[in-house]
């Protein structure tokens, strides 16, 4: 079986290069916590979903903090990696599901995780109608997504360019493929299309900053500084330039 997609994403979080490994461990962290913070409370027996598993790095801690757990992806490469996990962790179940057109729609979730998925959903309002129809009246949402005007965003766009894909390559020697995007929202815009699909913004979070060049040849801690303090003035415009967006919402 080809594992690229699985190799990649491996890759990102144990990246050689400081900035790159950063920026996804922070998101890793974050999503961590809030698992370890929602799962506290929740029905019994509890269910929790992951739509988008990618290599199933959050699959562990939500086994391990509800009852039933689903892993939902389109992929099967992903999913062929998450049922390897199934050896140790029994209440989980992997299931070919498109969040567009679920077919979960007779079980409800105390939560669902959904990180970095709806920017490569073209259709965005029955992706979030149906998360809503499967969440619990009492449960959580956690969702990240990337800032459609971050450095990163922007950067990504060029380094695939002819050419140039071959030198941003040969700095990072790992993995580099397109991130696919086709669907990315500024946080202003993206609060608004929470918000009229029904749901509650409870908690709004944004990190992860990238500059060119400072993020390949450095130690990095420049730019660790700078996303500190953009994270401290997160009403600042400037804000928009780290790179994902962070949500926890309820219906």
């Amino acid at each position: 079986m080809n594992n690229s997609k699985i190799n990649l994403q491996r890759t990102l979080y144990a990246s050689k290069n400081p900035t790159r490994r950063w920026l996804h461990e922070t998101r890793y962290q974050w999503i961590i916590q809030q698992i370890n913070q929602f799962a506290i409370g929740c029905d019994t027996p509890s269910y929790a979903l992951e739509f988008g598993i990618g290599s199933g790095i959050y699959l562990p801690y939500l086994a391990k903090n509800f009852d039933e757990v689903f892993a939902a992806d389109i992929e099967e490469e992903f999913l062929s990696n998450a049922s390897v996990l199934q050896i140790e962790h029994h209440n989980l179940h992997v299931i070919n599901d498109d969040l567009t057109k679920s077919k979960l729609k007779n079980i409800s979730f105390d939560l669902i995780l959904c990180s970095e998925i709806l920017e490569h959903i073209k259709d965005l309002d029955s992706a979030l109608n149906n998360l809503k129809k499967l969440l619990k009246p009492s449960g959580v949402l956690i969702i990240t997504v990337p800032q459609r005007y971050s450095v990163i965003e922007i950067c990504s766009k060029i380094a695939f360019l002819p050419l140039i894909v071959d030198v941003v390559r040969w700095i990072y020697r790992e993995p580099i493929i397109e991130m696919g995007h086709i669907n990315t929202k500024s946080s202003i815009s993206f609060a608004k299309i929470l918000s009229s699909h029904g749901f509650q913004i409870i908690k709004v979070d944004k990190f992860g900053l990238y500059i060119p060049l400072i993020a390949e040849f450095t130690s990095g801690n420049l730019i660790f500084t700078l996303e500190k303090w953009l994270r401290r003035n997160m009403k600042s415009p400037l804000s928009h330039l780290l790179s994902t967006q962070a949500y926890i919402v309820k219906r």
